[in-house]
């Protein structure tokens, strides 16, 4: 929820959390913890808001507050009003003597509920004047300080969530579990460790246990994407782009076809990691284009390959299949 300030602009919300998304992500990528005091978030949240809602050139002078605003005479009036109750209290059956006091007393208060009033008028007129002045020269300048705060607040939360996604871990069964596998000389140099097992495993580990296969087999640089990005790649790295599916059903063409053609756009090669296996629509799409399929078991910590590309990835290293 946006501020109260911001509600029925015309502003494209959708646009700026994938804005602070994107933004987030990188100051991560960097190094920029979210407690760290950078003048830079505050820097951009000015420079979008200041975008969508432009300020105005050169304005003149606002409209000068009075000289003693009623809060000043509020103050006055509390500080008065003890001593003048105590010495009418204490005056008011003496002699004519201290009768000049007494009338001081009231003429203070006849004065200052007449200053009161001129006061109370000259705010209100100033209050109005600065509201036609705003209406006038910046009709959006409340809407511009609010979303401002509102960025550099939710800038700070993308972030938090950016630091737990980017080091959320792989949930592994312990060493003693992991199945005992046949050991031999690799073709190419690991850049991580050859995962294990897994217990359980959801849709949001099977992207890391496809980074940490990646990485074992040869690439470096594999960083996970954001839980919350659509429509790209799940793993990447300098030379590749990777899709993920943890579905029960197998994948179809039109899943392989999208993630070889982001892979084609930014230039880089394509995988695939698979839990339940491919049609063969997909598989003989992927044969066509030379793309590595793969098919992950996370309970055996095993990678099966349903296409050469796979099965060359699988005897000599990723670094052989890149362009």
């Amino acid at each position: 929820m946006w501020g109260y300030r911001l509600d029925g602009l015309k502003i494209d919300y959708s646009r700026l959390d994938e804005e602070l998304k994107e933004l987030a992500n990188d100051f991560v990528r960097k190094g920029i913890h979210p407690d760290r005091d950078d003048p830079y978030m505050d820097e951009w949240a000015r420079w979008r808001a200041e975008q969508i809602f432009p300020p105005p050139g050169r304005l003149p002078a606002p409209p000068r507050r009075p000289s003693f605003p009623q809060n000043f005479m509020a103050l006055v009036g509390i500080c008065s009003v003890v001593p003048s109750v105590v010495a009418i209290a204490g005056l008011a059956g003496a002699g004519a003597k201290y009768q000049g006091i007494l009338a001081a007393v009231i003429t203070f208060w006849i004065c200052y509920v007449a200053l009161w009033f001129i006061s109370s008028t000259r705010e209100k007129r100033y209050y109005r004047a600065k509201e036609q002045y705003w209406t006038r020269y910046d009709p959006h300048h409340e809407h511009r300080d609010e979303l401002r705060s509102e960025l550099a607040r939710r800038l700070g939360s993308e972030i938090n969530e950016a630091w737990y996604e980017f080091g959320r871990p792989v949930a592994t069964v312990p060493a003693s579990h992991v199945p005992d596998r046949p050991r031999r000389e690799l073709a190419w140099t690991p850049c991580g460790p050859q995962p294990s097992a897994m217990a359980s495993c959801n849709d949001r580990q099977a992207e890391f246990l496809a980074r940490d296969w990646m990485l074992f087999l040869g690439e470096s640089g594999c960083q996970v994407s954001p839980a919350t990005r659509d429509g790209g790649a799940d793993v990447v790295s300098g030379r590749f782009v990777a899709e993920v599916k943890h579905h029960a059903a197998p994948v179809g063409p039109a899943l392989v076809r999208q993630i070889f053609g982001v892979a084609t756009a930014e230039g880089k090669t394509a995988l695939f990691f698979s839990l339940s296996g491919y049609s063969s629509a997909s598989i003989e799409f992927g044969e066509q284009v030379k793309m590595a399929l793969f098919v992950y078991d996370f309970t055996q910590g095993t990678l099966d390959a349903r296409t050469p590309a796979a099965e060359l990835a699988l005897l000599k290293g990723l670094p052989s299949l890149s362009r």
